[in-house]
């Protein structure tokens, strides 16, 4: 783990942070009080039953949340502890561009839902030119503005989530990297900010990540 924190502590960015208003996205009930910071672990099996890609687990060791793939489907399932389906996670191919999740936008719905109207949010590049920063477009936000950006540095390996272009910081993420095993991203989430909101972004970050090495 960098020397900015460890994987029990709050980063200290997170912990001077500016207080804000509780920013919630899927449910009041996922933003506590207290700052805390949850550590995501991919598992790569190779099976063809739909089974945890990633798991968040909170500073106890934990599991607070799942992720689940889908058999030869590209969306994501983002789950609680107790199997009960939150988000459905997705790269959005309507563009023209298939198979170039480096440059789709990617959609966030309720649920079990891949529905418009239960469209949560959308995370896109800013531009092609900018390969670690992303704007995030509540819906339904037809203007296309930004309601949160994700600003990053090398490769997504530590990135600040920040209130649209503001320099309130409502969460960031850095991963932990040891000799021969993965990088776990750690994300330090402030004090009523939805959980559950932030671990989708970083999830959709490191799909991105993954798909940009070949996986």
């Amino acid at each position: 783990m960098a020397d900015e924190g460890t994987s029990t502590g709050i980063l200290p960015a997170a912990a001077e942070a500016a207080a804000v208003e509780a920013v919630v996205v899927v449910g009041q009930q996922f933003a506590a009080a207290q700052a805390v910071n949850l550590t995501i672990t991919r598992y790569d099996v190779l099976t063809f039953m739909d089974v945890d890609l990633y798991r968040v687990a909170d500073p106890n060791g934990t599991m607070v949340f799942k992720v689940n793939r889908v058999l030869f489907n590209s969306r994501r399932i983002l789950l609680n502890a107790a199997g009960n389906v939150l988000l459905t996670i997705k790269p959005d191919h309507s563009d023209g561009f298939r198979g170039f999740e480096l440059r789709d936008p990617w959609k966030v719905y309720k649920g079990h839902s891949c529905s418009p109207n239960d469209l949560l949010f959308t995370l896109k590049r800013c531009s092609l030119f900018e390969c670690d920063k992303y704007k995030v477009i509540l819906a339904p936000n037809e203007a296309a503005t930004c309601d949160f950006m994700i600003n990053g540095n090398g490769r997504n390996a530590r990135c600040t989530i920040s209130i649209g272009q503001s320099n309130t910081i409502i969460a960031q993420m850095q991963c932990e990297r040891a000799l021969l095993r993965p990088s776990k991203p750690i994300v330090t989430v402030n004090s009523n900010v939805d959980h559950v909101f932030i671990v989708s972004l970083i999830i959709i970050l490191e799909e991105i990540r993954r798909s940009s090495r070949g996986r």
